[in-house]
C-alpha cells in the first residue's frame, strides 16, 4: 500500500472537506482535526494539518492530483494543499 503526507494550510472548516474529496476519490486518509473555536465576529481560524492519504494500488499520484483539483473546484480559495516538492494548487 502507498502513502503520501499532504499539509493542508487554511481555515480549520475546511479541512474535513479535504478529507471527504479524497475519501470519495477512494483513497484512505487518517488526519488529527484542529480544534475550531468560533465567538461573534471572529475572523476565520487558520490551521495547518497533516493527512496522510493511502491507496492499495499504484497510481496514488495521479489519484491524488485530481482529488485535489476537485476539492479546488468545490472550495476555490479555501486553503492550499502541499505534496512533498509538488504544490497541487499551483498546476
Amino acid at each position: 500500500m502507498e502513502s503520501r503526507t499532504l499539509t493542508y494550510r487554511g481555515p480549520a472548516a475546511f479541512v474535513g472537506a479535504l478529507a471527504q474529496v479524497l475519501r470519495e476519490d477512494g483513497l484512505e486518509v487518517t488526519y488529527q482535526p484542529p480544534e475550531e473555536y468560533r465567538s461573534a465576529g471572529e475572523v476565520e481560524q487558520q490551521a495547518v494539518v497533516a493527512l496522510v492519504v493511502m491507496y492499495g494500488k499504484d497510481g496514488i499520484d495521479a489519484l491524488l492530483r485530481a482529488s485535489v483539483e476537485k476539492y479546488r473546484q468545490r472550495f476555490k480559495d479555501r486553503g492550499t494543499v502541499t505534496l512533498d516538492d509538488w504544490q497541487p494548487d499551483d498546476d
